[in-house]
Order: C-alpha cells, then sequence, then structure tokens
C-alpha cells in the first residue's frame, strides 16, 4: 500500500486577517451551503424569537428545522414552503420529528395532519436527495 500526500488545505479568510467564519469553515471543509430561510406559503408565519423554519445541504443530505405558526387554520397538505430544485427527495418523505411533516418529490413541505388557527407545527429532520 503507498502513502497518498494531500496538498495543503487552503482554508478562507476574513479581511485578510487568517480568520475564517464558521459558515465557510463548513463550505470549505465539508461543502455544507449555507442556512436558508425560504419564503413561507400562505397561511404560514414565523413565531416571534423562535428559529424560523430553515434548510441546508450537507452533501447529499438535506437539513430542515424551524416551526411556524399557521395563521388561517390550513388544512392536511398545505405548503409551508418549496425546497428549490437540488434539495428535494427523489420521492415523497416522510420527516420522523416532531409530528410526521413530509416533503413531495416537487419540494413542497407540509404537515401531515391539520393546523389550527394559530397552532404551531415543527420541522426537524434530514433526508437524502439520492
Amino acid at each position: 500500500m503507498t502513502a497518498q500526500i494531500r496538498a495543503p488545505l487552503t482554508l478562507p479568510t476574513l479581511d485578510g486577517l487568517g480568520v475564517a467564519t464558521q459558515a465557510e469553515l463548513d463550505a470549505a471543509i465539508i461543502g455544507v451551503t449555507p442556512w436558508v430561510t425560504p419564503a413561507l406559503g400562505a397561511g404560514w408565519g414565523a413565531i416571534g424569537s423562535v428559529q424560523a423554519p430553515r434548510y441546508r445541504k450537507v452533501g447529499d443530505v438535506v437539513e430542515v428545522e424551524g416551526a411556524v405558526s399557521n395563521t388561517t387554520g390550513g388544512a392536511l397538505g398545505t405548503t409551508i414552503f418549496t425546497l428549490p430544485a437540488g434539495f428535494r427527495p427523489p420521492s415523497l418523505q416522510y420527516l420522523r420529528y416532531p409530528d410526521g411533516s413530509y416533503v413531495s418529490s416537487a419540494g413542497a413541505m407540509a404537515p401531515n395532519a391539520s393546523v389550527s388557527a394559530g397552532g404551531i407545527h415543527s420541522l426537524s429532520d434530514t433526508f437524502s436527495t439520492l
């Protein structure tokens, strides 16, 4: 077996001081995309200081987290937001936490049950784009 020699890793710098932000390090080292806060569908809104829904990609895995409030009493399948191409699963995926939301192959993120007006809906899971 022969030893492999890797070229030195060049990290990004901030203001030429040799200091990188965590986001820059993530992107340089493991290919993590920055967190994206999507536009919410009709009837869904942010909840004050609670983390708004957001997503990012780590390799071929998409991470989703956050919470929303249903402002109008949406029914089963009301789209919370839509993931862009490249962040979508190849088939319908039910998210495990906390309540079985789902994301379609077209990227529509939706609750798996009706959420009453003023009700809170949480999102927290990962799924593969392969």
